[in-house]
């Protein structure tokens, strides 16, 4: 082998390193536009004073992604850990409020749902631990189970509650 072929074999190689390295990081980078979209939605509110805050790796997922990650990935479990972001949760009677620490995903919007506007959806185990999904909208937030543990309490003793009743959560009126 010449010695110009020796130095463009090594030149495509470095090239090719770099544009794999870019696409893998970009690939493994949380989407801001969930998060963003979300914020926008649901504006922060100022929480009660008995919200105890708790830091929570969270992940935001639009519908798509959420179909995405359901099917699974190419390269494993880089999938499952890809978009997690590490934000502070506090709890209150009213709002999930959140807010995202700044690090390498960059500074994003605090946001304030409130409990009416999420669906609570099944425990799933991941490497990170035991994760709720939180369909809001058209949105999934998937966030640490203890995290959340004080809504979780609340929404299980209303389904005790609900065979006392003698109806459904949608017959009753608003709050």
């Amino acid at each position: 082998m010449s010695q110009s072929a020796l130095v463009l074999v090594i030149l495509v190689g470095v090239v090719g390193s770099i544009v794999l390295i870019g696409l893998v990081t970009q690939w493994l980078a949380p989407s801001p536009r969930a998060w963003k979209d979300l914020a926008l939605r649901y504006p922060p509110q100022p929480p009660q004073p008995d919200a105890e805050p708790s830091s929570a790796k969270v992940r935001v997922l639009t519908e798509d992604e959420a179909g995405r990650a359901r099917r699974g990935c190419l390269f494993g479990w880089w999938g499952l850990s890809r978009g997690y972001v590490q934000a502070m949760a506090r709890l209150d009677d009213d709002h999930l409020h959140l807010d995202l620490d700044s690090g390498i995903a960059g500074p994003r919007a605090p946001m304030s749902i409130p409990w009416a506007s999420i669906d609570v959806g099944a425990t799933h185990g991941t490497h990170l631990g035991d994760h709720v999904a939180l369909r809001v909208d058209e949105f999934v937030i998937l966030t640490p189970s203890e995290a959340i543990e004080r809504e979780l309490e609340v929404r299980r003793m209303l389904e005790l509650d609900e065979p006392l009743t003698g109806g459904d959560a949608d017959d009753l009126p608003p709050p």
